[in-house]
């Protein structure tokens, strides 16, 4: 992976009309920039949302896609704003500016349901919950996967969690080694997708605007401070939570906060699993998200 590492052209091309072309998948256009997105399933199908995380774009729904997909379920998953192949609009990435890049997604692909399903993913699960607590009539469940929200240890955390406000003398050292390094460290075992999903998970940083958009993330968003959201929302939806008990990202222990919080989620802990355990054991996850789905 280093010598991978070291020949990746950081921010060296733009995402462009011409770019997007070469690129597999899906674009479409909403006010902020263009959005990259899968859909797939029959139309006459649950619709279930999969909203990514702080780095991570749409392919850490690899598995978890394709099974609901199986299944008879449409599903859709996209890139935030900032990440992935979507646009980098020069805002401020506030957890607003994200829920609604989410509503107007919807609203552009004519998703008018009022049964949505909504997965999210570390950021994601911050998304989610703050969608569904503007939105409430049209959700009607929710799965969060390690997701942000509550305090946690903080010397486990990574540094950039650690720091109530970053200056600009700290953001010199927020840099794509140290985020693709930590992204591997998310994987606690050799699982055989790892090598495949990290050459991926690193073409993102090739385009600009990523680490503008990132800085101005960490800027903008609480990661710690969404607990009366969890709440409120908890009280009308039902929640199902997935946690890995060797979390190095987002520590296993905060799962209690969470059902603190939401004393009626469904909660999985995954044996073995680190930060991204839909990746690392979907032969575990996905039955369970299934079954969940189809209540």
């Amino acid at each position: 992976m280093g010598s991978d590492l070291n020949s990746t052209k950081y921010e060296s091309k733009v995402l462009t009309a011409s770019e997007r072309q070469s690129l597999p998948g899906k674009f479409v256009e909403i006010s902020g920039g263009q959005v990259y997105y899968e859909l797939e399933g029959p139309e006459n199908g649950k619709n279930v949302i999969l909203v990514p995380g702080f780095t991570a774009p749409l392919l850490v729904y690899d598995h978890t896609f394709r099974t609901l997909v199986n299944a008879g379920f449409r599903v859709l998953r996209y890139d935030l704003f900032g990440r992935g192949f979507s646009d980098r609009p020069k805002a401020k990435y506030t957890i607003e500016f994200l829920v609604d890049q989410l509503y107007k997604l919807l609203e552009r692909l004519q998703i008018h349901d009022y049964n949505l399903s909504l997965v999210g993913f570390n950021l994601g699960g911050g998304i989610c919950v703050t969608f569904a607590d503007h939105y409430m009539n049209m959700v009607s469940k929710l799965t969060l996967i390690s997701p942000i929200g509550f305090p946690s240890d903080s010397r486990t955390l990574p540094f950039y969690l650690r720091i109530p406000l970053l200056n600009q003398l700290t953001m010199r050292f927020f840099s794509p080694e140290m985020l693709i390094e930590g992204q591997q460290t998310d994987f606690q075992h050799q699982n055989p997708n790892v090598k495949k999903y990290m050459k991926k998970y690193m073409e993102q940083f090739e385009y600009k605007g990523i680490m503008q958009a990132l800085r101005s993330t960490l800027k903008n968003i609480s990661f710690t401070n969404l607990r009366d959201v969890y709440t409120r929302v908890g009280k009308k939806i039902p929640m199902q939570l997935f946690w890995g008990d060797l979390d190095q990202n987002l520590p296993f222990n905060t799962h209690k906060k969470v059902i603190e919080a939401v004393p009626e989620i469904e909660f999985h802990a995954i044996t073995g699993g680190g930060h991204i355990p839909q990746y690392t054991h979907p032969e575990f996850v996905n039955p369970l998200l299934k079954t969940f789905l189809e209540k």
